[in-house]
Order: C-alpha cells, then sequence, then structure tokens
C-alpha cells in the first residue's frame, strides 16, 4: 500500500510537470508604486514568463523596487541568458500608458525570448526530483 502510493505520487508530479500552463491570454493593467499604470500582455508560462506592453515591449519586475522596467537580456553566472531589469521604468510617473523604451534599452525580438523559454523549460525539466523513500 505504501509503494503503490509512493509510486502514484511520483507518477502524478511528474505528469504534472510535463504540462506547462500558459499565461492568460487578456490584456491587463499594472500599476507601478508611484501609481502609474500600464497595459500589457502576459506571457510565458510557469518556467519563464515576461510582461509584453500593447507595443511589443518585453518588461520585468525589478523584484528590489517593486517596479515594472524593460528588460534587458543578461547572462548569469553559470553561463545561461535570462531577462533582467534595465533601470528604465515602464511608464513616465504620473501618467497612464507604457512609454517606448529608450535608446539605451535594446529591444528583444522573438525568436530570443523562444530561445530564452525554451532553455528555462529544459533547465526545469532536467531538474530532479526530490523524492523521499
Amino acid at each position: 500500500m505504501r509503494r503503490t502510493l509512493g509510486l502514484l505520487i511520483l507518477i502524478c508530479t511528474t505528469a504534472s510537470s510535463l504540462w506547462a500552463v500558459p499565461a492568460a491570454p487578456n490584456l491587463f493593467t499594472f500599476e507601478q508604486p508611484d501609481g502609474s499604470t500600464f497595459q500589457g500582455y502576459l506571457r510565458g508560462d510557469e518556467y519563464f514568463s515576461w510582461v509584453e506592453t500593447k507595443h511589443g515591449s518585453v518588461v520585468v519586475e525589478n523584484r528590489a523596487t517593486r517596479t515594472f522596467e524593460f528588460a534587458v537580456v543578461r547572462q548569469e553566472a553559470n553561463g545561461r541568458s535570462v531577462l533582467a531589469p534595465s533601470g528604465v521604468s515602464a511608464t513616465y510617473p504620473g501618467r497612464s500608458g507604457a512609454r517606448q523604451a529608450d535608446a539605451q534599452v535594446p529591444n528583444i525580438s522573438q525568436d530570443t525570448l523562444s530561445e530564452l523559454w525554451d532553455d528555462a523549460r529544459t533547465a526545469a525539466l532536467n531538474r530532479p526530483l526530490l523524492v523521499s523513500p
């Protein structure tokens, strides 16, 4: 009985990690800490996600400041590329609507996002499962 229960739990946890749930396709309003807002779409799944403005700019949250900023691609110490905040806020203070990225913030192509997404999914699926005996 105990062995069957353990096997069932292993199958359920393994099977659920094979199907990533995509983000909702709706247009959302995001609020900055200063009260300004912008609209964007959630993109990705539980392995890799970002916000895309109505104009196609890629935005991520700066976890230190809780501000949404235009994204740049950076290399981690392990060699993986990731989306990182650029330091450029996605809105003008006191105004609604995302502004276009400044010249110092590069445009991230859909091909680059696809590669980052595939890398993140592969890394997540290759993590060993923690199963206690």
